[in-house]
C-alpha cells in the first residue's frame, strides 16, 4: 500500500515538475519577446533623439545666417553698395555675429573672388574683419562649392562635412546670396564646427552616429567611429552597406546587416537632409541581455509557483 502511495506521489511530483518547467519555458518565451521589443523601442527612440538633435543644430545655424542676411538686405544701400562700404559699415557686425555664434568664421564673398571675413586671424590681429583673396592672389572663392551652391539656390546652401584646416575637426558651412536694392552684394557664409552636435550625441542612449552622403561618420556616441580609419577603413564599408540597406527600408525600420568580422548587428536609421542618423547594436549582445533577464524572470515564476 505504501509502495503504491509512493509511486503516486512520485508520479505527481514528476507531473508537477514538468508543468513548472513548461510554465517556465512559456514565461521565458513571452518575457523574451516583450523585452526584445522594449529594447528595440528604446533604440528607435535613440535614433529619434539623434534626428531631433541634428534638426535643431541645422535650424540654429540656418536662423543665424538668415539673420545676418536680413541685416545686410535692410541696411541703407549707401552703406553696402561696395566692398569698401561693407568694410566700413559692417565689419564690426561681422565680428559681433561671429563671436555671438562662436563660429569659426563669418564672411561675405564677392564676385571678384575675394572675401570680407571675420575669423581667428582677425581676432589675433585685434581687428573686426579683413579682406582676403581675390584678384592678384591664388584664392578665388567663387570657385568654391559653398559659393556655387549658394548662387544656384534662393535658399541657404548647406555644404558637405569637411575637416577644418585649423582645428582639424569636422565642420560645415551655411551660405546664402544677399541682395540689396536689387543688386547682388555677394554670398554671406558661416563656418561652424559640429562639436555642439557631437556633445549632444554623447548624451543620447544607444550607439548613435551620423554620416554624410560619402559614408563619412562625423558625429558618434562611440568616438572610435570618428578616427581616421572611419573614412576609408573597414567601418566605412559597413556604413556604405547600412546606407544601401536603409534605402530599401522606411524611416525607423529595424533591419540587420553582418559586418566583415561576422558580427550580426541590427540598425535603425532616419534621414536628415543630406545626412543619415542611425543606431547600431550587436544582435548577440542584445540577445544576451534579453535572455538573461527572461531566464531570471522564468526562474522566479517557477519558484513562486512552488511556494
Amino acid at each position: 500500500m505504501n509502495s503504491v502511495r509512493l509511486k503516486v506521489a512520485l508520479i505527481s511530483n514528476i507531473i508537477s515538475v514538468i508543468c513548472l518547467l513548461a510554465l517556465g519555458m512559456v514565461t521565458f518565451y513571452f518575457v523574451k519577446d516583450a523585452l526584445f521589443q522594449e529594447v528595440m523601442t528604446k533604440e528607435i527612440n535613440s535614433v529619434k533623439s539623434a534626428k531631433s538633435s541634428m534638426e535643431y543644430y541645422n535650424s540654429k545655424n540656418l536662423d543665424f545666417i538668415k539673420r545676418v542676411k536680413n541685416d545686410l538686405q535692410t541696411l541703407p544701400f549707401s552703406e553696402v553698395y561696395s566692398k569698401q562700404a561693407l568694410f566700413d559699415n559692417f565689419s564690426s557686425e561681422l565680428k559681433a555675429y561671429k563671436r555671438g555664434m562662436n563660429a569659426l568664421s563669418l564672411y561675405i564673398a564677392f564676385e571678384d573672388g575675394s572675401l570680407l571675413i571675420s575669423d581667428m586671424d582677425t581676432m589675433k590681429e585685434g581687428i573686426p574683419a579683413r579682406f582676403f583673396g581675390g584678384p592678384g592672389t591664388n584664392y578665388d572663392f567663387t570657385t568654391r562649392e559653398w559659393y556655387k551652391g549658394a548662387m544656384a539656390t534662393n535658399d541657404v546652401y548647406i555644404s558637405s562635412i569637411y575637416i577644418d584646416t585649423i582645428s582639424g575637426l569636422p565642420a560645415i558651412s551655411f551660405a546664402t546670396q544677399v541682395h540689396n536694392n536689387g543688386k547682388l552684394l555677394g554670398v554671406v557664409a558661416v563656418d561652424v564646427l559640429v562639436s555642439d552636435l557631437q556633445h549632444q550625441f554623447e548624451q543620447i542612449p544607444g550607439r548613435v552616429f551620423a554620416f554624410d552622403e560619402n559614408a563619412h561618420v562625423f558625429v558618434a556616441k562611440d568616438k572610435s567611429l570618428l578616427d581616421s580609419k572611419g573614412k576609408e577603413g573597414e567601418f566605412a564599408g559597413s556604413v556604405k552597406e547600412i546606407d544601401r540597406l536603409f534605402q530599401q527600408h522606411k524611416e525607423f525600420d529595424v533591419f540587420n546587416y553582418t559586418r566583415s568580422d561576422g558580427d550580426e548587428r541590427f540598425v535603425s536609421c532616419s534621414k536628415v537632409g543630406n545626412y543619415t542618423a542611425c543606431v547600431s547594436e550587436s544582435v548577440s549582445d542584445i540577445e544576451k541581455v534579453v535572455f538573461d533577464i527572461a531566464y531570471i524572470q522564468a526562474i522566479i515564476v517557477v519558484f513562486t509557483s512552488l511556494f
